[in-house]
């Protein structure tokens, strides 16, 4: 059977939560903020698989996992839909907060060699302004209770994977979905 699969349909989808690496947003099929392309049913099946609070906190356990196999662009994606829901209740941090993010996801600014750092660099430049460092820290806390075998891990992806999570925390991903 899966060999006819292959035959009729050469380019299986990845699997559910699995958005494989490679350009997103740059891609003239993704078509960010349309009814149709890529971005709507990207976005169509994350919000089915990511529905139920259970399924949230998984999701984030899964992206600070040792050897996660979530990619950045499901990442990437899940950041976008979270600000984008942000921002319609009010709570993006403004012109210079997650909208002006989202403004460069939606460019292509975070695509490439040196995106993902980008991406990383403007996270950690909003957070501040968002939320007291006092509460940060308790982000922190809240990061390792998520995946204590992660935080002894000092690699840059780590690093990076416990900012974008950060980033869903201060918008309360768990508890509001996207």
């Amino acid at each position: 059977a899966d060999a006819a699969d292959a035959e009729v349909n050469p380019v299986a989808p990845p699997p559910p939560g699995l958005l494989p690496e490679g350009p997103r947003w740059t891609s003239p099929l993704w078509r960010w903020g349309y009814a149709v392309g890529d971005a709507h049913d990207a976005a169509k099946e994350m919000r089915s698989r990511l529905s139920e609070l259970t399924s949230r906190v998984l999701y984030l356990q899964s992206i600070l996992a040792r050897g996660s196999d979530i990619h950045w662009e499901d990442i990437k994606l899940c950041l976008a839909l979270k600000w984008q829901r942000a921002a319609h209740e009010r709570r993006d941090g403004g012109e210079q907060g997650f909208a002006m993010t989202m403004e460069n996801m939606r460019l292509g600014q975070y695509e490439g060699d040196k995106g993902l750092a980008r991406l990383i660099g403007d996270l950690q430049s909003i957070l501040p302004d968002l939320m007291a460092e006092e509460d940060l820290e308790k982000l922190d806390t809240v990061v390792q209770e998520l995946n204590p075998e992660g935080m002894q891990l000092r690699d840059e992806d780590m690093q990076h994977r416990r900012v974008a999570v950060k980033a869903l925390l201060v918008l309360d991903f768990i508890n509001k979905g996207l």
